[in-house]
């Protein structure tokens, strides 16, 4: 699965249709008494310990990283009503929780990310 990359985010994040797709119910994880927070709003958090994240370079090149902890949030459910006549409809929706890598990340591996303005390309290397 693909993650962005947001310095903004202070850990790494896995969303919940992520966290599906590998078959981890958010039920199974340990709750976190502070809720995920951004653009969106709040959403509960869960915690998972002892992750090992793999990244793959352009070349095809994989490594692995071990990271203490992600964060794991349920998508936040929007009600969307809509009024027809004297007829309500609310609709309950589901919007999704990306993936990301923050800079808790970069901070326990050592990687530096340096973002190629011009071509928009992001790389993630360790010093010299």
């Amino acid at each position: 699965m693909n993650f962005y990359l947001d310095t903004g985010s202070s850990d790494v994040i896995m969303g919940e249709n992520d966290l599906n797709k590998m078959g981890v119910p958010l039920a199974s994880l340990p709750h976190t008494p502070k809720p995920i927070a951004g653009w969106g709003g709040t959403t509960a958090a869960f915690l998972m310990r002892n992750v090992c994240l793999y990244l793959t370079d352009s070349d095809g090149k994989t490594e692995a990283f071990e990271t203490p902890e992600v964060v794991c949030g349920r998508n936040p459910r929007r009600d969307k009503t809509k009024t027809k006549g004297i007829l309500r409809v609310t609709e309950a929706r589901r919007i999704p929780i990306p993936s990301v890598i923050g800079r808790s990340f970069l901070r326990d591996t050592g990687l530096i990310a340096h973002v190629d303005v011009k071509s928009g390309d992001i790389y993630l290397f360790f010093p010299d």
